[in-house]
């Protein structure tokens, strides 16, 4: 097993190469970070846990790349809301990029699909997805908007706004619908009270169309006990079980299941 002096030296030699390269390639920023994220991905897809371990915030320099700045979430007071809002968070918070990666690439998303992230902080997930495949499309869902505006600003850096957006919402609001999509990420972005309102509007989406929900931790077992029974199939565990992938069952009459009790009118 790697020591942690070799794991910090190993990162920080990529964070400085990351950082140098920031000026001399501005003008190919986007085919550089589609480079980056393509490598990413072919380490991120190997079955290596030690391998998984050691890159799991080794790429974080890659917010230079691709402009996302956290400066406004620093200073950003701490809100009056009941929604986690991490207010002065930064990279230590969001999704790491191989995790993202990893779970990119045990969805099989065909080409096409439709990625929605519920909460999608500065971005992370939908440049990456837009990065790595330019043959999907994403929307992304963010309750702070310095954070929504940095997260389109990038996107439209790296040349793939036409397909990956981010949209200032408040997914609490009684008269928000989730769109449909193929797939729905969710890191563990909000209050109880949303995630069963969210919850319930996921199981409305998947008695009519296949889904498939990426979460995490305590966010991924409250949606199992949101779940309408015998509609989802049992989660697959990732990240030493930290990051859950849910997938709906094949039914053969969607019209005939019922959403939860908890369902999002409640």
């Amino acid at each position: 097993m790697m020591g942690s002096a070799e794991w910090e030296q190993g990162r920080d030699y990529v964070r400085a190469l990351l950082s140098a390269q920031v000026e001399p390639l501005r003008r190919s920023q986007p085919m550089f970070a589609k480079g980056v994220i393509t490598a990413m991905a072919e380490l991120a897809i190997q079955n290596d846990q030690q391998l998984q371990d050691f890159t799991y915030r080794l790429f974080d320099s890659l917010d230079e790349i691709l402009g996302i700045d956290f400066t406004a979430d620093e200073k950003m007071p701490t809100p009056d809301s009941v929604e986690r809002l991490y207010a002065g968070s930064g990279r230590g918070v969001q999704s790491s990029y191989m995790t993202i990666l990893s779970i990119l690439g045990k969805l099989r998303l065909p080409v096409g699909a439709h990625l929605m992230d519920l909460g999608s902080g500065f971005g992370r997930v939908g440049l990456t997805a837009g990065l790595w495949r330019d043959d999907i499309q994403f929307t992304g869902y963010e309750f702070v908007g310095h954070r929504v505006e940095a997260s389109n600003q990038a996107a439209k850096l790296m040349g793939i706004d036409s397909r990956v957006r981010f949209v200032q919402k408040d997914l609490a609001m009684p008269d928000f619908k989730i769109p449909k999509a193929d797939v729905y990420y969710m890191y563990d972005p909000f209050c109880v009270d949303t995630f069963r309102r969210v919850a319930g509007r996921l199981n409305q989406i998947a008695a009519e169309v296949p889904v498939t929900v990426v979460t995490k931790g305590d966010a991924g077992r409250l949606f199992i006990s949101q779940a309408t029974p015998g509609l989802w199939h049992d989660p697959e565990l990732y990240d030493y079980g930290n990051l859950l992938l849910i997938r709906r069952r094949e039914i053969t009459r969607p019209e005939n299941l019922k959403a939860h009790d908890h369902s999002i009118d409640r």
